[in-house]
């Protein structure tokens, strides 16, 4: 989506796939163009149309496929002007507590909220950033992100947007991984556990 205020790139890719415990990955982009008029940026509001058996709680932090929210969908600020994500960008505060919501159909709903709205200039750039889930995922499960008809809020007059979707993103768990190692014990005595924990059930 482009207009002369902005636009909305989608930054994935068809066949893209996930694993567990995934850094932070940008899934849109969103450039400032011209923002005379639209005040500060408040919020971003995501939708999630899972597959595969991923869920979201409505009412709540959680989900089989991200991490707890807020750390599960974040918001950053590019730093350096080159206009793509690394993790050299800013990460903005968000509201902690904000949850998703079940708009019904299997989507959910989510408002990538600012703590303090941001001032906008020309060229700014935000990306819509994700993080998976370390344990409990579950393989080939689904996600397709979007951004609704007016999923772009300003504090003054907010932009005159239309949807924008991304790929499906299917998680790749089909190799366990181990996220963390327990030792009951002292490795130089008889009797002594070592548990391993995976980030599946197995």
């Amino acid at each position: 989506f482009t207009s002369s205020a902005l636009s909305i790139t989608d930054l994935s890719a068809s066949g893209d796939t996930i694993g567990s415990g995934s850094e932070p990955t940008a899934v849109f982009a969103v450039n400032f163009i011209d923002p005379t008029g639209l005040g500060n940026l408040t919020k971003i509001t995501v939708n999630l149309a899972p597959a595969g058996g991923a869920t979201f709680t409505n009412a709540a932090l959680t989900s089989s496929f991200l991490e707890n929210l807020p750390l599960g969908l974040q918001l950053w600020r590019d730093s350096g002007g080159e206009g793509t994500f690394d993790t050299g960008d800013i990460k903005l505060s968000t509201q902690a507590l904000a949850q998703y919501s079940d708009l019904g159909g299997g989507v959910y709903a989510y408002d990538i909220e600012l703590v303090s709205a941001l001032p906008l200039s020309a060229d700014d750039t935000f990306y819509v950033v994700y993080q998976t889930k370390d344990i409990g995922v579950t393989d080939d499960q689904s996600v397709v992100f979007s951004i609704p008809a007016y999923g772009i809020v300003t504090s003054v007059s907010s932009p005159v947007t239309t949807a924008v979707s991304a790929y499906s993103i299917t998680m790749d768990a089909s190799t366990p991984k181990v996220v963390s190692v327990i030792v009951n014990g002292s490795l130089d005595s008889a009797g002594t556990t070592i548990a391993f924990n995976f980030d599946q059930s197995m």
